[in-house]
């Protein structure tokens, strides 16, 4: 759940373009690589990966595909109609009820 590399938060890598790079360089050829993590709003940036611990999947897909990755499966069983988005991912009301999104990728 938020790999941490989006700007602003306490365990920022601070680079997401490096860090999708020395992903794909560490996966071996047909590696996989499975991201889960809580949706953000549509019209947030990355900003909110560090704020609210959430990020939006095409972000996350543009840096994988950017290195060469490929989604090979999708998923979003994790839907909660009540979780709007907008709130960090720690705050009571919404813990472990929010919106998240599974995206398996290949080398």
């Amino acid at each position: 759940m938020n790999y941490g590399f989006f700007p602003g938060g306490n365990f920022s890598l601070d680079d997401s373009e490096k860090s999708f790079q020395e992903i794909a360089r560490a996966l071996k050829h047909g590696g996989r690589f499975l991201v889960v993590d809580h949706n953000a709003a549509p019209d947030s940036g990355t900003d909110a990966g560090g704020i609210l611990h959430r990020i939006r999947e095409d972000i996350v897909r543009e840096y994988a595909e950017a290195v060469g990755l490929r989604v090979i499966r999708s998923s979003n069983p994790h839907v909660n109609e009540d979780d709007l988005l907008t709130k960090s991912v720690f705050d009571p009301s919404i813990k472990g009820k929010t919106n998240k999104f599974i995206v398996l990728y290949k080398k």
